[in-house]
């Protein structure tokens, strides 16, 4: 499914959770998420798997298994590169710096997505 009509269903994950990260390989990682849905407001997980990782920062505190996604999730396409934050600092990010300064972002070739039935133990 099309990351951005994925983002919309799910108001781009506002208040949702991370509920995995998990690198496949060094070309590979899935990220998966519990958010509402817009229509319906009914708990979904949502999967990211984003291939051809070019970079990624993925810095959690001790002691906390989920992280919050207050901030949303931020997308943009950047010389052909996608860039998907998990932690975004600001409403306007700019460029691939801006996402660069998240402790939960990812960069890769290309970025597929769905949903998932809900569960707490993704």
């Amino acid at each position: 499914m099309e990351i951005h009509r994925v983002l919309d269903a799910i108001t781009h994950g506002d208040d949702g959770l991370v509920r995995k990260v998990c690198l496949l390989s060094l070309s590979d990682a899935v990220v998966v998420i519990s958010a509402r849905r817009k229509d319906s407001a009914e708990w979904v997980n949502v999967e990211f798997r984003i291939s051809g990782l070019t970079e990624f920062s993925v810095r959690q505190s001790a002691g906390f298994s989920n992280v919050v996604l207050s901030g949303g999730i931020a997308h943009q396409c950047i010389g052909g590169i996608q860039f998907l934050d998990f932690a975004p600092y600001s409403d306007a990010m700019e460029g691939a710096d801006d996402f660069r300064m998240s402790g939960l972002y990812f960069a890769g070739a290309s970025v597929a997505c769905g949903f998932l039935p809900y569960s707490e133990c993704a």
